[in-house]
């Protein structure tokens, strides 16, 4: 029963002070400020007491840290716009799922996307048929410079493309290659 009351007695000389007396300011590399009764370190990440929970984020993101007397905090200090992290919980700690947020789904204009790749098509057609001609009069500088043109409107086709795969929710539209 006496160690009790001992670690009991000890806890609160170590804890009291840290918690009803001083504070520490994290000051964020984004500008945020936070103060927080309490801070510890695990790994690369730097963790505190904050808003009613435990808050973690990577010690790059601190720029510094002050220790602050009781007098010296912040009456109300806005952190929702400087804090930008997610909450790591400590390990053993049991995690709750945030709802998933669907961002709104963007607009995709198909139309501009084939009006491109049609104008790059028609390039590539003319490069084609230009180095047909140089290959009958056999002039091998010529043909290498135009292949290396050929090449890169052929990536840039492939490049609409994509991007339209992947706006188009992982699909090409229908008659994407006809003309």
């Amino acid at each position: 029963m006496k160690k009790v009351f001992l670690a009991l007695i000890f806890s609160s000389i170590l804890f009291v002070p840290a918690i009803g007396e001083a504070a520490y300011l994290l000051l964020l590399k984004n500008g945020g400020r936070l103060t927080t009764p309490l801070y510890w370190v695990e790994g690369r990440q730097l963790y505190f007491f904050y808003a009613g929970g435990v808050v973690g984020v990577e010690k790059g993101e601190i720029v510094r840290i002050e220790k602050r007397a009781a007098e010296q905090r912040p009456e109300v200090e806005d952190a929702s716009e400087s804090v930008k992290k997610k909450v790591v919980h400590p390990p053993g700690a049991e995690k709750e799922k945030a709802p998933a947020v669907k961002a709104p789904e963007e607009k995709v204009n198909i139309a501009d996307y084939k009006n491109k790749k049609n104008q790059l098509s028609d390039e590539l057609d003319e490069l084609l048929e230009t180095r047909r001609k140089i290959d009958a009069k056999k002039n091998p500088a010529a043909r290498k410079e135009l292949t290396e043109k050929i090449l890169n409107i052929s990536d840039e086709i492939y490049k609409v493309t994509d991007k339209v795969t992947e706006k188009n929710k992982g699909k090409l539209p229908e008659g994407w290659w006809e003309k």
